[in-house]
């Protein structure tokens, strides 16, 4: 059972500092913060302080302080259109899509050309897995203006998203004919769709283009990691799952997919302790339980992979059924012998 899964991109935050000061171009947030601060002492009915001392907030990455600045500014000014853009970055950011597929909503009924909230209201909805919708708000963005960059990456991840290699592969190239900010992630994620096409030559040269721009994202090393495996490659594959996890120790697709190349490499032993991993990091993941069972089945550990196949079982989804029948047939197998 050998499964590929890539990334969707992270929502990012602003892409600006609207700050108190007139030097909105600075990241000296903290001053910023400061003088924020001081003109709602001065004024506490001014929501265009709130928002720019949440907005501030926000870059620095402090959600928690962002929000209530942020809701304060809409108390004051309900129809402050970006209040609701920028609320909505930080419920993305805090994982919350629903209420930032709201707020883009709101945004949108307030400003309904507004091309930033559509396509981040389409990384929300790709967030969700609803790809129509995705899609739906991405063709807007290129209706609105035919060369926008980010408008093609997000149709593109939509597409990818939609399993449409061959659209996805067309608009990330666009996107990055017209300079997307999202380089990196429009390498991998092409790279993505190469290697679901099978063109993993192709796949791996997105993703060393990818890593070359970003040499800190794990999820390029994963993905170069799975190309190589898939070309036979296991001892690249394995460097490039190790590089993965030396960044990001809790990456639990990396241990996975290491996982994977150890069972393919007949390394069982090694392939059980990162399948283990990564139960232990993710409980539900059915994928894992379900190689671990078949593992332990052919190492003749009989109760284990009872076990382990139960709790395959215990959390597969209804398109899993193959795998279910198969597991359901030896459990029944293995409790006769």
């Amino acid at each position: 059972m050998k499964l590929w899964r890539l990334t969707v991109l992270a929502v990012l935050l602003a892409s600006c500092i609207l700050a108190c000061s007139s030097q909105d171009e600075t990241k000296d947030y903290d001053r910023i913060i400061a003088e924020c601060s001081q003109a709602i002492e001065r004024n506490p009915k001014d929501a265009e302080d709130y928002f720019r001392r949440g907005n501030v907030y926000g870059r620095k990455g402090d959600l928690d302080h962002a929000l209530p600045d942020l809701n304060q500014a809409l108390d004051l000014n309900p129809k402050f259109t970006q209040a609701y853009y920028i609320r909505g970055l930080v419920y993305c950011n805090k994982g919350d899509f629903d209420r930032a597929i709201s707020d883009f909503s709101q945004a949108l009924e307030l400003e309904p050309k507004y091309a930033l909230a559509y396509y981040n209201r389409s990384a929300a909805y790709a967030k969700k897995g609803d790809f129509d919708r995705a899609l739906a708000d991405s063709t807007r963005v290129l209706e609105l203006n035919p060369k926008d960059a980010e408008g093609y990456f997000y149709r593109g991840i939509a597409y990818f998203g939609k399993g449409d290699w061959d659209r996805a592969v067309t608009d990330l190239s666009r996107a990055l004919e017209l300079k997307t900010q999202y380089a990196d992630a429009a390498y991998n994620n092409r790279g993505g769709a190469y290697a679901k096409k099978g063109d993993f030559d192709r796949a791996i040269a997105d993703f060393n283009r990818a890593l070359e721009l970003n040499p800190k994202n794990a999820e390029g090393y994963n993905n170069r990691g799975l190309a190589y495996y898939q070309k036979g490659d296991l001892g690249r594959a394995i460097v490039d799952l190790n590089k993965a996890l030396a960044l990001n120790s809790k990456y639990v697709l990396a241990y996975y997919n290491r996982g994977l190349v150890y069972y393919y490499n007949k390394d069982f032993d090694w392939a059980i302790a990162d399948f283990n991993r990564a139960l232990e990091l993710k409980p539900q993941y059915w994928e894992a339980h379900y190689n671990k069972a078949e593992l332990l089945d052919k190492a003749g550990k009989k109760k284990e992979a009872i076990e382990a196949y139960q709790n395959f079982l215990k959390y597969a989804p209804p398109q899993a059924k193959d795998y279910i029948r198969q597991a359901q047939e030896r459990i029944k197998a293995l409790e006769k012998e």
